[in-house]
């Protein structure tokens, strides 16, 4: 998978890995923590994998935003994707 370049598109991605039941998990299984470059997606990504690991499912979008151990900022900048964008990911077979 290409790693991103765009804090938006990191948004976009991991909204994706919370939200689709179709493509989440399949994308989060195919990314490491190296394919985000903006602090608060690093974060995010890290909380995500870390409740994975914990309680074995993957957190919904709104439960991250809401997750005080991220700090209020950062839910702040995540909360700003829209809820109607998709991301299309093209994924390597």
């Amino acid at each position: 998978m290409v790693k991103l370049v765009s804090p938006k598109l990191e948004q976009k991605l991991l909204r994706t890995i919370c939200d689709s039941k179709k493509y989440g998990s399949y994308v989060l299984a195919s990314i490491d923590s190296d394919y985000f470059y903006y602090g608060p997606c690093q974060k995010a990504y890290n909380r995500i994998t870390k409740i994975l690991q914990k309680k074995n499912y993957i957190v919904s979008w709104d439960e991250l935003l809401e997750d005080p151990v991220l700090e209020q900022r950062d839910r702040e900048i995540l909360s700003e994707v829209k809820k109607n964008l998709k991301l299309k990911v093209i994924l390597k077979n």
